[in-house]
C-alpha cells in the first residue's frame, strides 16, 4: 500500500518562507476585496478609470496590487461613491474615527 505524505510535511517550517506566504495571501485578499467592491457598486473597470482619469489597465493594476498607497485607495473608493474611514485605536480608550473624503 502506498503511503502519501502531505506537501506541508515535506517543506521546512522556515519563518521567512511562512512570512512570504502570509504576505502574498494578504495581497490576494486585498485584490479580491477591491474587485468585489467595484462589482458590488455596479461599476466596470472602464467606468472607474474614466472617473479617475486613468486607463482601464491602471485600474486592473490597482485591483491586483497588494501594496496600495493610501491615496490611491481613497481615490478608488471615491470613484465608487464612497469614503474611507480610519480609526486610531489606543488601549483603554474608544476608537477615534477620521473620515477622509
Amino acid at each position: 500500500m502506498t503511503k502519501y505524505i502531505a506537501l506541508d510535511e515535506l517543506m521546512p517550517k522556515d519563518p521567512e518562507r511562512l512570512a512570504r506566504i502570509a504576505a502574498k495571501k494578504a495581497e490576494l485578499e486585498n485584490a479580491i476585496q477591491l474587485y468585489e467592491l467595484r462589482k458590488k457598486c455596479g461599476k466596470s473597470q472602464e467606468a472607474v478609470a474614466a472617473s479617475l482619469g486613468v486607463t482601464q489597465k491602471r485600474i486592473s493594476e490597482i485591483e491586483h496590487s497588494g501594496n496600495l498607497e493610501f491615496e490611491t485607495l481613497r481615490k478608488f473608493v471615491a470613484a465608487l461613491g464612497g469614503t474611507i474611514e480610519v480609526r486610531a485605536i489606543f488601549e483603554g480608550s474608544e476608537p477615534i474615527p477620521f473620515t477622509l473624503a
